[in-house]
């Protein structure tokens, strides 16, 4: 597959995403995977799916491996982090964000998570430096 097909490929899952067909759009990214296993986009794209219909689990599997492909992908992260609370796996989630917070210390979504859960009295732990 040519990286023109790649694109083309990844465009129509997007589009059967988007237009409720979350299952289809699964099978063609899995098939861009199992082709491309290091394309972060692909692992991240399958990862959103997973976690809009709240399969917290294969998001969290997903994120990881998106993660580890892009390590500052701000998104990724964050999603994982978000994945990884659903499942009531708190200190993963502290030491995603910790992680990438030491990374990337100008995160504006890590410091907007900070203040909203700071807001709730949700603090329950340290995401890292301020």
């Amino acid at each position: 597959m040519s990286e023109d097909e790649l694109k083309i490929r990844f465009h129509e899952a997007i589009e059967k995403r988007d237009s409720g067909d979350a299952e289809g759009a699964l099978k063609i990214l899995n098939e861009l995977v199992e082709r491309y296993p290091t394309r972060a986009s692909v692992w991240g794209t399958i990862g959103g799916i997973y976690f809009v219909n709240e399969d917290w689990a294969n998001a969290a599997r997903t994120f990881e491996r998106a993660t580890s492909l892009a390590p500052r992908s701000e998104l990724s992260s964050v999603s994982l982090f978000n994945s990884l609370i659903h499942l009531g796996r708190e200190a993963e989630a502290s030491a995603e964000a910790a992680r990438f917070r030491k990374a990337v210390p100008d995160s504006l979504e890590y410091h907007r998570l900070e203040r909203e859960l700071a807001e709730r009295g949700l603090a329950l732990f340290r995401l890292g430096p301020s």
